[in-house]
């Protein structure tokens, strides 16, 4: 039988499939849990649906970075970000901050990702405190408490970089 329906799929259809139901179980709960989670809880909600993969979590990865899979994977990593700035941060901006607040929650969260698919820790109590660690740092950067910030795009570029290189796609070959 999986012979006859090989074809009918692409390898990254199932690992969209995983994204895009965990995205929307996240917007369900950001959306009827009261009081609203915090970025911390809500992050982390959204990290415990990826924790049961985790050991094959870096091939999932690995095929939402391949370049015909990209946009749909930015997409829905956008997505996400989209309610946490909408619910949890309550952010209603219409200028700049609001692209800014997106792209440094995403980045956070797939920064978060990469650390989970290395965490040999037990409960994976490093990954959560990496995010709580980002977290912190990304509040102190919108209070301006960090003298030595990097600009938005190098920040994401060098991300990106990083997840290529643990990929195996090293970006210097």
């Amino acid at each position: 039988m999986a012979e006859e329906i090989s074809g009918i799929f692409k390898e990254y259809d199932l690992v969209k499939y995983f994204f895009s139901e965990c995205n929307k179980d996240f917007e369900n709960h950001l959306s009827t849990t009261q009081p609203t989670p915090s970025i911390l809880e809500a992050l982390e909600y959204r990290l415990d649906k990826v924790i049961p993969y985790s050991p094959k979590f870096q091939e999932a990865l690995a095929l939402a970075t391949k370049p015909e899979n990209v946009s749909e994977s930015f997409g829905l990593l956008l997505h996400l970000a989209d309610s946490v700035v909408h619910h949890s941060m309550k952010d209603k901006s219409t200028d700049i901050n609001w692209y800014t607040k997106r792209l440094g929650i995403a980045t956070i969260y797939v920064a978060t990702e990469l650390c989970l698919v290395q965490d040999t820790s037990e409960n994976h109590k490093e990954t959560f405190e990496f995010l709580s660690r980002r977290l912190k740092d990304f509040e102190n950067f919108g209070s301006g408490s960090i003298s030595t910030a990097v600009p938005l795009p190098e920040l994401m570029a060098a991300g990106f970089t990083t997840l290529r290189n643990i990929l195996g796609n090293n970006a210097r070959r």
